[in-house]
This record gives C-alpha cells, sequence and structure tokens, in this order.
C-alpha cells in the first residue's frame, strides 16, 4: 500500500520567508527571476514566495488531465493549492537508479534532464513502476510527455 504525503506551498514559520529570500538572493535566483520579469520587483518576490503554489496548482491539473503520465497521483487539493495531498510509494533506494532511469530514455534532451523532476527524492515506485512526486515545475511539464511516450 502506498503512503500519502502533504505538501505544503508557503512555509507557516513567520521567519522562513525572509529566510527563501535571503537564500533565493545569494543563489542568483532573485537576480534571473528579476530580469524575467522585466524589473518588478513585486512579481519577483512574490514568485519566490509563492511559487510553490503555482507548483501545486499545476501538479493537480498535470494529475487530472494525465493520468498515462508516470506520476504520483493528487488527491485532493486545499485552500486553492496551498495544500496538496498525493499517493507516495517506496523509495528508489540507491543514487543511481535515477542515472540509469535516464539512460532508459532515448527521447530526453540533455538540458530537461536537469529538471528537479530527476532528484532521487522525487521518485518513487508504486504499482510497479517508477513514478515522480514533484511535478510542478515548468520543466517538468515538457518532460512528462517524453517520458511518457518512451513507456509505449
Amino acid at each position: 500500500m502506498s503512503d500519502v504525503v502533504v505538501k505544503i506551498a508557503f512555509p507557516i514559520r513567520p521567519l522562513v520567508p525572509f529566510y527563501i529570500l535571503l537564500r533565493a538572493h545569494s543563489e542568483g535566483m532573485l537576480k534571473q527571476r528579476f530580469k524575467k520579469y522585466e524589473g518588478s520587483l513585486i512579481k519577483t518576490i512574490l514568485e519566490t514566495l509563492f511559487g510553490g503554489i503555482i507548483a501545486n496548482r499545476r501538479e493537480v491539473q498535470i494529475s487530472r488531465e494525465h493520468p498515462e503520465y508516470p506520476i504520483a497521483p493528487v488527491i485532493g487539493c486545499y485552500v486553492w493549492g496551498f495544500v496538496i495531498v498525493m499517493l507516495r510509494g517506496e523509495p528508489i533506494g540507491h543514487p543511481d537508479a535515477m542515472r540509469d532511469l535516464l539512460k532508459e530514455q532515448p527521447l530526453l534532451p540533455p538540458h530537461l534532464q536537469r529538471s528537479d523532476l530527476f532528484n532521487d527524492c522525487n521518485v518513487c515506485t508504486f504499482d510497479g513502476r517508477v513514478r515522480f512526486v514533484d511535478y510542478g515545475d515548468p520543466l517538468a511539464s515538457e518532460v512528462l510527455p517524453l517520458l511518457s511516450m518512451s513507456r509505449h
């Protein structure tokens, strides 16, 4: 039987948002987002702090519209995507499993292999299949159809 995972999009502790902004600044993400939004500080801060809600909502949409994708299905969405509940299976077990999985994907361009989707912690197995659990980033939306095609 699969476990259930509850994902909360935004940290509840009051100082964590400041930590998120500080970390994003030190990693250069704020500068990239600032350029993306053509100098809009408000949009940059909102995406940095609330991007998790957008990602959660994207996961809900993908799960509903594409049950054929190798993903853990979302079974509940609450407060406009602030909290989602999804099934989660067994961890993949060893760090080389993702490298082995990528070797089996001839249709997957190298730039897409850098998606967060392929972090070992975002992958599990249940129903005898490898499933992805964190597929809300835009790059994952490009990767999942290719993974689905390569399985048929």
